[in-house]
């Protein structure tokens, strides 16, 4: 998350504070997860599922 487009919104900053509160064991992976894919939906990096040949988010 230290390479992102500029236009970071609050999304972008929570899910930071989630990330390093899952490293250290505060929150879980799902947590952490879930609040990266939002800030990538946010600031629009995000590949939709149905662009992805297996329809997962990987």
């Amino acid at each position: 998350m230290t390479v992102w487009p500029l236009n970071r919104g609050e999304r972008h900053r929570d899910a930071l504070d989630t990330c390093l509160k899952a490293l250290e064991g505060y929150r879980s992976t799902a947590d952490a997860r879930r609040a990266l894919v939002e800030a990538a939906r946010e600031s629009e990096v995000l590949v939709p599922e149905d662009r992805l040949p297996d329809g997962k988010l990987h």
